[in-house]
């Protein structure tokens, strides 16, 4: 019943077929294109790293060659004591050659042997002609026959003189391509470093403040100021920001020039009453605040109680000198020492007034405006990379000039201690 039994293809099954069959056609195409693309890469590897064995091999009839001889002319070398007399020596023919005699009777013939030349390359005997006609190493200058040069082509040889051999250089490019060749990268010379730097440093100090009377105004200030300010005041953080560039006058030393900003803060907390003085201006001069000598004291007056931060805000124009020792590759020894210029532009706060220790508002009708400090700091650095550095120094700095105006009976200096980091990038 199912002898003549067809059953349907599926739709499109001629197109299914075919691709298939493309399929197949493409994979045999690709896979034997990669057999031939190996194949071809191996041997032409091997064909261009094979060295160059190939030996000029002129057409000379043998009965030609075994019936040629010819004389050579050999090298003569003048000797003062001993003349040294070879024979010349050659594998294939042998060849005989009358010496001719030098005007000083010596004489002298070098002796060629392909023995003394073993484990040398084949390819060290392809000489061509025309250099051993011009090479003064085998016949001292003159030119050997056709048939001599042919004979040195063929075979190897060496040359012996007293016991020391002089074997010649290939000459085939092969040979060349057989040696080493270091190619070394390209690389942009360095260039020298310039001798200026730009710095950037961050200060974190803590401030004080230091009180002196001035020479000869003791009767300016009440009996008990000094003490009451050593008490009441503490210490605050004193941040400072600056920069600079520097200038590297040799390898350890170098000055600098910049900006920045400087701040002073302290807090007080004032809790006390204390006496009245008695002063009298007629016949005496005030001072910068307006106060007159005190005569006395009278009992105790209000009470002052007070707490408050007492801040100070300066530009200030660092001039310093630096100097670095290397340590090691990457560590320095670094330290500097600076005078600054401050210029006090803003002011908060309230003091004790020295004269009758009433509260004194701080501003500008007391400080200076203008203001000298010194710093000095000593620390580390450490080499980023070429032209860059971090480092960390210890610092101490104090005012050169007082706080207060001038005339002022009391001098009042700011000082700090504290630590600094810094970053230096030296210019091209």
């Amino acid at each position: 019943m199912f002898e003549t039994f067809q059953p349907e293809l599926p739709f499109q099954f001629e197109r299914i077929a075919a691709g298939l069959d493309a399929k197949k056609s493409r994979r045999s195409v690709i896979l034997w294109s990669s057999v031939a693309a190996v194949v071809f890469t191996a041997v032409s590897g091997i064909v261009f790293l094979k060295p160059d064995t190939a030996q000029v091999n002129p057409t000379i009839a043998s009965k030609d060659l075994e019936s040629s001889k010819t004389q050579i002319t050999g090298i003569e070398r003048a000797s003062s004591n001993t003349a040294n007399t070879t024979s010349i020596t050659k594998s294939t023919p042998e060849i005989t050659a009358n010496k001719p005699s030098t005007s000083q009777g010596s004489n002298f013939a070098p002796t060629y042997s392909s023995n003394s030349i073993a484990n040398r390359r084949n390819n060290s005997s392809s000489i061509a002609p025309d250099v051993a006609h011009q090479s003064p190493l085998f016949f001292g200058g003159n030119k050997p026959t056709a048939l001599e040069s042919q004979e040195l082509v063929n075979s190897p040889f060496s040359m012996e003189f007293s016991g020391k051999t002089l074997q010649p250089m290939p000459t085939l490019f092969g040979y060349f391509l057989q040696l080493p060749v270091r190619i070394p990268s390209p690389q942009s010379p360095k260039q020298p470093l310039s001798s200026w730097a730009f710095e950037v440093g961050y200060d974190q100090n803590q401030t004080a403040m230091a009180y002196q009377i001035s020479p000869g105004r003791e009767t300016y200030v009440h009996k008990n100021y000094l003490d009451r300010m050593r008490n009441g005041e503490i210490a605050l953080a004193a941040p400072q920001l600056q920069a600079s560039l520097q200038y590297q006058i040799n390898s350890n030393w170098s000055v600098s020039l910049g900006i920045g900003f400087a701040q002073n803060r302290t807090l007080q907390s004032f809790d006390f009453r204390d006496s009245i003085p008695v002063s009298v201006a007629q016949g005496f001069e005030a001072d910068a605040l307006g106060n007159y000598p005190i005569f006395g004291y009278l009992g105790l007056g209000q009470r002052v109680q007070h707490e408050g931060i007492q801040t100070m805000q300066m530009i200030s124009v660092p001039i310093g000198l630096g100097y670095q020792y290397p340590i090691n590759r990457f560590w320095s020894f670094n330290s500097e020492v600076s005078t600054r210029y401050n210029r006090l532009f803003a002011s908060q706060g309230k003091t004790l007034n020295y004269h009758d220790l009433s509260l004194l508002e701080a501003g500008n009708d007391v400080y200076r405006a203008h203001i000298w400090s010194a710093r000095i700091s000593a620390g580390a650095s450490y080499q980023l990379a070429r032209n860059q550095y971090i480092g960390l120094r210890l610092n101490t700095q104090g005012a050169l000039s007082p706080f207060y105006k001038k005339d002022a009976s009391v001098m009042n200096r700011g000082w700090s201690l504290g630590m600094s980091v810094f970053y230096t990038l030296k210019l091209f």
